[in-house]
């Protein structure tokens, strides 16, 4: 096994973010933030918010940039001689396919984060200022 890639995939409010982060600290793993990265991207390309450049370019490239970025950001976290990568999204099949194509050496794991909807609905509505929205369940 060259470079393991971690995905965590689940609902926002699961926690992927923080348990990502925290396996980062822990084992000494890159870490890639998704909704980073996506603001990133939306940023370069003069939108002031990654939703706003999801609307205006369709869900097929957004995804398809965001892929694209994604194995950029991994390679050069591979170029340090870092010992695998976690991220905390997935974008299903077609993430997992070109993951394991970019890097037909490494192990490509997938992980779902579950947790308890009222516990979500909690986590989801703090983000939102108290406001909570059903179209995320």
């Amino acid at each position: 096994m060259d470079f393991p890639v971690l995905i965590l995939a689940g609902y926002s409010g699961a926690g992927k973010t923080t348990i990502a982060r925290e396996f980062s600290r822990r084992f000494g793993y890159g870490f890639i933030e998704h909704q980073k990265l996506v603001h990133d991207i939306a940023k370069s390309r003069g939108f002031a918010r990654a939703r706003h450049w999801l609307h205006e370019t369709g869900i097929n490239n957004f995804v398809n940039d965001s892929l694209l970025e994604m194995h950029s950001r991994i390679n050069l976290l591979k170029e340090t001689g870092i010992k695998g990568v976690i991220t905390d999204v997935a974008y299903g099949e077609n993430m997992i396919r070109s993951f394991k194509g970019w890097f037909p050496q490494s192990q490509v794991i997938v992980a779902s984060v579950l947790v308890d909807k009222k516990i979500r609905e909690s986590r989801v509505g703090g983000r939102m200022g108290g406001v909570e929205r059903g179209c995320l369940y």
